[in-house]
């Protein structure tokens, strides 16, 4: 028998969002983890051996990306504040491909959009009730209106890229490399379709 997660009150959320970071207290989090691991210094650290490579996957998307002419006039039409609340870790390879997108939106909101940030092994109940398909993946887009209500949600990574994974684990082979080799190749074209999608919710 499956056991339906509420979702956050517009109070709990409230308070995920008062503990949440801001997008440079992330990156500057992640930056100092990622100098650790480059000196061998992992003790507290989960699946450090990621952080590297993620963190070189973050900066190119906050140096690289351009958004589309699409996604521009969605953010330009957004008619009230909206907040992304992201459940993450650093460890993950899919967020590490999609916040340096999600910051490019969140600046050229020009303050629409807030953008806070939250551990997801720090908020099992936040993460438990926005579960994919029973697993406990991120990153993880919450959008919440201005009384903290949930609009809609995004993730983890977008629908062609989640063929790919749910394809190779039910044939039990490792999809890390043709994932990350997709998201090359598709140069954030199919994450810029669906975060419109989402701001249009």
């Amino acid at each position: 028998m499956n056991t339906v997660i509420e979702k956050p009150t517009p109070k709990e959320f409230k308070n995920y969002l008062a503990k949440a970071l801001t997008f440079e207290a992330y990156y500057d989090q992640f930056a100092t983890a990622t100098e650790r691991v480059k000196n061998d210094d992992t003790e507290g650290l989960v699946y450090p051996e990621y952080y590297v490579i993620n963190m070189q996957r973050l900066k190119r998307g906050v140096k690289t990306t351009q958004l589309s002419d699409e996604l521009v006039a969605t953010i330009n039409s957004l008619d009230q504040k909206i907040t992304w609340l992201v459940i993450t870790e650093f460890w993950c390879g899919d967020a590490a491909q999609s916040i340096g997108l999600l910051a490019k939106v969140a600046e050229a909101s020009h303050g629409k959009i807030d953008l806070k940030f939250v551990f997801r092994d720090e908020n099992p109940e936040l993460m438990d009730a926005f579960l994919t398909n029973g697993g406990k993946s991120v990153p993880k887009v919450i959008q919440l209106n201005e009384k903290n209500e949930v609009i809609s949600d995004w993730g983890p990574r977008p629908a062609p890229a989640q063929e790919i994974v749910v394809d190779l684990l039910a044939k039990k082979e490792s999809y890390n490399d043709p994932l990350h080799a997709w998201y090359a190749k598709d140069k954030g074209v199919n994450i810029q379709k669906e975060i419109a999608e989402l701001l249009r919710a």
